[in-house]
This record gives C-alpha cells, structure tokens and sequence, in this order.
C-alpha cells in the first residue's frame, strides 16, 4: 500500500487491506470461508473480533489505532464496529 511517501509492503496469505494510517498499520480483511476482519501492523497480522456470526471488515484505521468497520449478526443484518486497541 501506499502511504503517501513509499510502499508499505503488506504480505500474508489472502491479506485484503483497505485502510492505512501514518504509523503503517493496515486495516482489512483475511480472505477465508468468511472473511474476518483484520490489523497488519509490521508484518503480523491480528484478527479482531466479530459480533457473532463469523463475517466481518475492517475499512479503516486512524492514527491512534481506531479501526472502523462491519460485522455480521447472527440474524443476518450487518452492524458498524469500532475496534480500540484498549
């Protein structure tokens, strides 16, 4: 990805970014049965949690690690997420 100045390699099987901040964490997704949100953040990836049915995307991230998103219910709606790194 590109965070305006170089490349940020982003690396790792079906890693899908979306969102990028200055501190070169990456928010996305890993590509499976479902996909399941996820943090890049220097080469390791973190899957971050879902509201219950196993389907969820992280778009973005801001500088102080706040990544926003959306999950799958149970009931088959979807819902916004905010994941804090508290």
């Amino acid at each position: 990805m590109w965070n305006g100045e170089t490349t940020v390699p982003v690396r790792g099987s079906g890693f899908l970014p979306y969102g990028l901040n200055d501190h070169d964490e990456v928010a996305g997704a890993i590509n499976g049965s479902y996909a399941s949100a996820a943090l890049w953040e220097g080469g390791t990836v973190t899957w971050l949690a879902d509201l219950g049915q196993g389907s969820s995307w992280a778009y973005d991230i801001n500088e102080n690690g706040q990544i926003v998103g959306q999950s799958k219910l149970s009931s088959g709606e979807y819902r916004a997420v905010l994941w804090t790194n508290n």
